[in-house]
């Protein structure tokens, strides 16, 4: 049996991981997520954490690092939704830094990836 994940899939013959090919990105909407203002960007983050957490998105304070406002579950849950919504990759491990916070990341969905991640 073969569960599909964010990460791929896991399962399989003998419970291997089956890593799927990475998705690919329609150019348009790749663009149309570069093009938003910053104040865009981070009212859609904020309704994602919010979405996530339960919080109101209003009170997402966007100055303090994602892991005080999340678990590492919920994080996870966020790296998936930063790909399929923001178009752009991080690494787990870069959600997961003490400077990593919403701010910080208005800037890696503009330029759809993480210039400072050494992951």
């Amino acid at each position: 049996e073969v569960w599909k994940t964010d990460e791929g899939e896991v399962g399989g013959e003998g419970g291997e991981d089956v890593q799927e090919e990475e998705e690919e990105w329609d150019e348009e909407k790749v663009q149309e997520v570069r093009g938003m203002s910053e104040d865009e960007i981070l009212t859609k983050l904020r309704n994602v954490v919010g979405s996530i957490t339960g919080q109101p998105p209003g009170s997402v304070d966007v100055s303090i690092a994602l892991t005080m406002v999340m678990d590492s579950m919920s994080i996870s849950q966020f790296k998936g939704m930063l790909e399929r919504r923001f178009y752009c990759r991080v690494s787990e491990g870069y959600l997961f830094r003490d400077d990593c916070t919403l701010g910080k990341l208005c800037v890696v969905v503009k330029e759809g990836k993480a210039g400072d991640d050494d992951e």
